[in-house]
C-alpha cells in the first residue's frame, strides 16, 4: 500500500477493494515443491485484474511492460530441424548480456528456444525437462515432440494473462520423424515447417523465404539459417552478439556452430586454414589451388587415410574418396578437436552426421548395348576413325582409356576419372556431327587425362601438361608426337568445377589450348585464375594458331604452334605487341566479338550488335513500365544460349521471379495448365541461371562478396542488379554520407568488377521525378552523372501510355558505346505470356518451345 501511494498509484480503477488483498508468504513458495504453482501476482483475480494494473500503467507513463528482442528461427528440412539463435540480452535500450544462450538442452532429443522474458522461458524449460525424463522413466520410451509441447502449452495455458511472456519453439525428432511446435504465453501451440520469433523475425523471414526448400542439404540449412540471424542482428537492434546453430537429426541434436555474426563477412584466410591444420598435428601441402591435408573425419586409426583439398579462394574443401564438397566451417571444428577429446559426445555425432551427409559415388547410368573396348571390331573402328578425319592410331588410345562405343559407332563414351583414378561421368562423342555432351551435365568432377608411355626424366620432374577443351583435340595430341600429358575439361568453356582443380595440382606448367576465337581466349584467361596464372602458359587464337584438330587438318606443326605459348604480361603493364594477336583476333572473329545475339529481341541487335562480357549496362524507367517483366525476359533470352547469368533481386521475391520466368519461357499461364508445369520447370531446372537470396537494403560489400563467390563457383558471365537504390543505405555510417555519393560507390564497384572479372553486369536504377509529359533521358537516371558516364550501354522505357490515350511503350538506346547507334524498340506486351518478344521470333520461339516439350 504504501509503494502505492509513493509511486501515486490510484486503487479506483479497480471494481473490487480486495484486488491488492495479499496472499500469505507460504502461497508464494509452493513452487519449491511443486515447480507447476508458480508463484502468481498477489492478488485476486490476477488474469483479470493485471491487464487493469498495465493499462493504469500506460496512461500514467509508468510503463511495468518489459522491453525485450532477440530473433530466433527454426525450420524442418529432409534431413531434420534446424534452430538458430542470436545471444544477445536486452531491457529496452539496455543491452544486458551478449552471450546469452538462447537454446536449451532439455534433453538428447529434445531442444527448446527463449525469446521473450529469460526467466520465463528457462524456468519452464527446466520444468518440461524434469516432465520428460518422468515421463521416460514411466513409459520406458522417449516422450514425442508432440506430447512435450502439449505438456509445456497446458502449463502455459494455467498463467494465461498473468504476466508470462514467452515465445518459445521446441524442436525434437521421435518415431514420427523431425518435429517443430511454436508455444506462446497464450498457451497457443502451432505446428509447422518453419517458424521465426522475437523482433528481428520479419527480417530473417525474409533470408528463409528466399532460401528455404524441403529438399535442402545440411551445408545449405546451415548457411541458411547463419544467414538469416546475420541480416536479422544487422537490421534489429535488439538481437546481435553470437549466432547459435544446432542440427537435431534421428541420432540427436548437434551444436553446429557458435561463432561471431561478423565472421559471416570475412574471407577465406589461407594462412589462417594452415595454422588451424599444423596445431591439429596434420601435415599440410601447399598447393597452387588448393591445400592437400589428411581428412580430420574420415581418416582413423587403423584405416587408410583420405585426402581433402581445401580449395584457398573459397574456403571449400573436396574429398577424394567420395568427392562431397563441404565449406570450411564444417570441417574446422575437427581440427580444433583433433588433439582434444572434449564434447567427445558431441564431436562423435557431428562424426556420424558428416559421413552420412557425404554423397556416396553414384553409378552413371549409360545406355543399353554398347559396345565395351574388350569386344569392339577393330576394322569398324579404324573405318569410324578414318571418316573423322584423325590419325590411325587414335583407335588404340581409345580402347586403353576403356570406351565404350555404340552398336552403328555413332557415339563414343570416354571416361571422366577423378584424383583417384575412380570413373565418375563420360564424354560423349557423336561421330556424325563432331559434337559431344557430358555425364553428369553440370559440376562432373572428373577430366579426361593421358599420359605419354615414353617420357624423359627431366619431363617427368617438369609434369607439364597441355589443357584442352573438346575430344577431338584430346585425341590429336594424344597421338601426336609431343611427350606431353593431355587433359580435356568436362564441360568445355562452360564451366571449370573447383571439384576438378585437385587433380592438376601436381603440374608445374599448364598450356592452355582453346578454341581460336575470342570466345576460346577470354575463357582461356579466366580458367587460368582457377588454375594459378604463374603457372599456365596460352596458345593465342589466330588463324596461325588454330584447335589442335584443325592444325591437324591443315598439316601445321603442333610442336612449333605449342612452342608460341605465351605467359600472361603484368596487368598493369603492356604494349601494341601483346595487344596485336588479339587484335587480330578480334577481326578475325567478329560476329563473336559482337557478342550473343538475341533471339526475342532482333531489334537489339541491330542497335547494341549483340551481349558482350565486360560491359556495363543501366536499365532506367518510369515506375511501373515493366522494367523487371522486360529484364527477366531479356536475361532469359541469354539463358537460352548457355550465358550464365547470376540474379540479384532486392525488389521482389526469387518465387514471384522464378515465377515469371518460367511463365515466359513457357509462353502461357501454368496456373491454368498445371499439367504442363513438371516438363517446363525440368526445361527450366536446366538453364544455367542462379539467384542470389539478398532482400531488401544491403551492403555493397556483402552483395560483391556474394557475386565474386559465384563467378569463381559458377563461371558466371551476366550479373544482373534490380535495383541498386535497394541495396543503398545499410549501414549506420551510411546515414551521414551523401547519398550521390553511396550510388556512386556501388557503380564504381560493379564498373570494377565487369572489367576485372570480364562480366556483364546490368544495373536496374530508378529515374529522377520527372514531368510524365517529358522523355527520359540520360540525365534522368537517379543519382549523379556517374551511372551514365560509366554505362556501356543505357537502355531507357518510355512509356507514353501514363500521358496519352493512343500512347505507345518503347525501349530506347540511348547509349551504345560499342557501335554508337541509337534507336528505339517498339514493347508490344503479351499478357498471357509476360513477354515483351517481337511477333515473328515469339511464334518461333513458342512453336520450338512446343515441340521440345512433346519430346
Amino acid at each position: 500500500m504504501a509503494l502505492a501511494d509513493v509511486c501515486g498509484l490510484s486503487l479506483s480503477s479497480f471494481d473490487a477493494p480486495s484486488v491488492l488483498k495479499f496472499r500469505g508468504t507460504e502461497k508464494l513458495c509452493e513452487n519449491w515443491e511443486n515447480p507447476l504453482a508458480l508463484a502468481v501476482p498477489p492478488y485476486e483475480n490476477p488474469a483479470e485484474n493485471l491487464s487493469k494494473l498495465q493499462d493504469y500503467g500506460a496512461s500514467t507513463g509508468i510503463k511495468i511492460d518489459f522491453d525485450h528482442g532477440t530473433t530466433t528461427l527454426g525450420f524442418r528440412f529432409e534431413h531434420g530441424v534446424i534452430l538458430a539463435v542470436d545471444s544477445r540480452a536486452t531491457g529496452g535500450q539496455f543491452i544486458g548480456s551478449q552471450n546469452m544462450k538462447k537454446i536449451v538442452e532439455i534433453n538428447d532429443y529434445l531442444l527448446g528456444t527463449l525469446a521473450g522474458g529469460a526467466a520465463d522461458c528457462v524456468y519452464w524449460d527446466r520444468v518440461l525437462a524434469k516432465e520428460c525424463r518422468l515421463h521416460e522413466l514411466r513409459n520406458r520410451e522417449r516422450i514425442s515432440v508432440a506430447a512435450a509441447s502439449k505438456i509445456m502449452a497446458n502449463i502455459i495455458f494455467n498463467y494465461k494473462g498473468m504476466g508470462l511472456s514467452m515465445g518459445m519453439m521446441l524442436a525434437g525428432y521421435d518415431k514420427r520423424g523431425p518435429g517443430l511446435y511454436y508455444i506462446d504465453s497464450e498457451g497457443s501451440r502451432t505446428p509447422g515447417k518453419v517458424f521465426s520469433v522475437g523482433s528481428g523475425s520479419v527480417f530473417a523471414y525474409g533470408v528463409l523465404d528466399s532460401g528455404y526448400r524441403w529438399d535442402l542439404k545440411e551445408n545449405e540449412a546451415y548457411e541458411l539459417a547463419r544467414r538469416a540471424i546475420y541480416h536479422a542482428t544487422h537490421r534489429d537492434a535488439y538481437s546481435g552478439g553470437i549466432i547459435r546453430v544446432y542440427h537435431m537429426t534421428k541420432n540427436g541434436f548437434i551444436h553446429i556452430t557458435a561463432e561471431s555474426g561478423s565472421l559471416l563477412t570475412t574471407t577465406v584466410s589461407v594462412p589462417n586454414i594452415k595454422r588451424v591444420i599444423k596445431n591439429s598435428g596434420f601435415e599440410l601441402e601447399d598447393g597452387f589451388s588448393c591445400i592437400r591435408t589428411q581428412c580430420p573425419v574420415c581418416s582413423n586409426d587403423g584405416e587408410p587415410k583420405e585426402t581433402i583439398y581445401i580449395n584457398k579462394i573459397t574456403g571449400n574443401f573436396t574429398c577424394a574418396a567420395c568427392q562431397h564438397l563441404g565449406t570450411w566451417s564444417t570441417i574446422e571444428k575437427f581440427f580444433l578437436n583433433a588433439k582434444i577429446a572434449r564434447n567427445s559426445k558431441e564431436i562423435s555425432r557431428l562424426r556420424e552426421v558428416f559421413l552420412t551427409s557425404k554423397s556416396r559415388k553414384t553409378e552413371i547410368e549409360l545406355p543399353d548395348g554398347l559396345v565395351s573396348s574388350s569386344s569392339v571390331d577393330p576394322l569398324r573402328l579404324k573405318e569410324v576413325i578414318e571418316e573423322i578425319g584423325l590419325p590411325e592410331e587414335t583407335g588404340n588410345i581409345l580402347l586403353s582409356h576403356g570406351t565404350f562405343f555404340s552398336n552403328d559407332f555413332s557415339q563414343f563414351f570416354l571416361p571422366l576419372r577423378d584424383i583417384t583414378d575412380a570413373i565418375v561421368g563420360y564424354k560423349i562423342f557423336h561421330t556424325e556431327h563432331h559434337n559431344e555432351r557430358t555425364l553428369p551435365d553440370t559440376n562432373c568432377s572428373g577430366i579426361l587425362i593421358h599420359k605419354p608411355t615414353l617420357m624423359t626424366k627431366k619431363e617427368q620432374k617438369e609434369q607439364s601438361a597441355i589443357i584442352v577443351l573438346n575430344i577431338l583435340d584430346f585425341l590429336t595430341l594424344a597421338v601426336s608426337k609431343i611427350n606431353s600429358v593431355v587433359i580435356c575439361l568436362p564441360h568445355g568453356l562452360k564451366s571449370l568445377p573447383q571439384q576438378c582443380l585437385p587433380g592438376m595440382e601436381r603440374f608445374q606448367k599448364l598450356t592452355l589450348w582453346f578454341n581460336h576465337d575470342s570466345a576460346g581466349w577470354d575463357t582461356a584467361r579466366h580458367f587460368a585464375k582457377k588454375l594459378e596464372e604463374k603457372r599456365c602458359l596460352f596458345v593465342r587464337p589466330t588463324e596461325a594458331h588454330p584447335t589442335p584438330f584443325r592444325a591437324h587438318c591443315r598439316g601445321l606443326d603442333l610442336k612449333g604452334i605449342l612452342q608460341k605459348a605465351e605467359p600472361v604480361l603484368h596487368r598493369a603493364i603492356t604494349t601494341f605487341s601483346a595487344l596485336r594477336q588479339d587484335v587480330l583476333s578480334d577481326l578475325q572473329n567478329i560476329d563473336k566479338v559482337q557478342g550473343v545475339k538475341w533471339k526475342r529481341y532482333p531489334t537489339l541487335n541491330k542497335l547494341l550488335k549483340g551481349h558482350r562480357k565486360g560491359e556495363l549496362t543501366v536499365l532506367t524507367g518510369p515506375t511501373g513500365c515493366g522494367k523487371t517483366t522486360f529484364m527477366s525476359e531479356y536475361s532469359l533470352d541469354l539463358a537460352l544460349q548457355g550465358v550464365t547469368t547470376l540474379w540479384g533481386s532486392f525488389e521482389i521475391r526469387n518465387t514471384r521471379l522464378a515465377s515469371t520466368l518460367l511463365r515466359q519461357l513457357a509462353g502461357q499461364r501454368l496456373d491454368e495448365n498445371l499439367g504442363a508445369f513438371d516438363a517446363w520447370a525440368d526445361k527450366f531446372e536446366k538453364l544455367p541461371m542462379y539467384f542470389m537470396t539478398f532482400h531488401g537494403q544491403q551492403s555493397i560489400r556483402i552483395v560483391m562478396e556474394a557475386i565474386e563467390h559465384a563467378q569463381y563457383v559458377h563461371d558466371i558471365q551476366h550479373v544482373i542488379i534490380d535495383n541498386v537504390q535497394f541495396m543503398m543505405g545499410t549501414s549506420e555510417d551510411a546515414r551521414h554520407v551523401d547519398r550521390f555519393w553511396r550510388q556512386d560507390a556501388i557503380i564504381a564497384a560493379f564498373r570494377t568488377f565487369a572489367t576485372r572479372k570480364n562480366s556483364h553486369v546490368t544495373l536496374v536504377i530508378h529515374p529522377r521525378k520527372e514531368r510524365d509529359a517529358e522523355d527520359l533521358t540520360t540525365s534522368s537516371i537517379f543519382g549523379s552523372a556517374k551511372a551514365s558516364q560509366e554505362a556501356d550501354n543505357v537502355l531507357i522505357i518510355q512509356d507514353k501510355r501514363l500521358t496519352s490515350i493512343r500512347g505507345k511503350k518503347y525501349l530506347q538506346v540511348a547509349k551504345n558505346r560499342y557501335s554508337g547507334d541509337l534507336g528505339v524498340m517498339p514493347l508490344d506486351f503479351d499478357k498471357e505470356a509476360l513477354s515483351y518478344a517481337q511477333k515473328k521470333k515469339k511464334v518461333l520461339e513458342e512453336k520450338d518451345s512446343g515441340e521440345a516439350v512433346r519430346d
